[in-house]
């Protein structure tokens, strides 16, 4: 990655619980700048969950940008929320 001038970032907000006040402030900005059109969303690139060799492949080829989403159709009958009961 780096001869290739990359890097990848991330941060965990759970360290800011303490600083909501800061969170807050930074979510505005981050509203208003999608508002004005300063800050766009990533692209979403959708497979079906059949085709989820390719959406692999498309991972590992690297060249990727944005969300990758499988979409998996719900079958007649099937509860996809396991949290109620039968």
């Amino acid at each position: 990655m780096t001869r290739h001038n990359r890097s990848v970032l991330a941060f965990n907000l759970s360290f800011m619980f303490d600083h909501s006040d800061t969170l807050a402030a930074g979510l505005r900005d981050r509203l208003a700048w999608y508002a004005d059109g300063q800050l766009a969303a990533p692209p979403i690139r959708t497979f079906a969950f059949d085709n989820v060799a390719s959406a692999h492949r498309a991972l590992e080829s690297g060249t990727t940008i944005g969300k990758l989403v499988l979409e998996v159709q719900r079958s007649a009958g099937v509860d996809r929320d396991r949290r109620q009961s039968d």
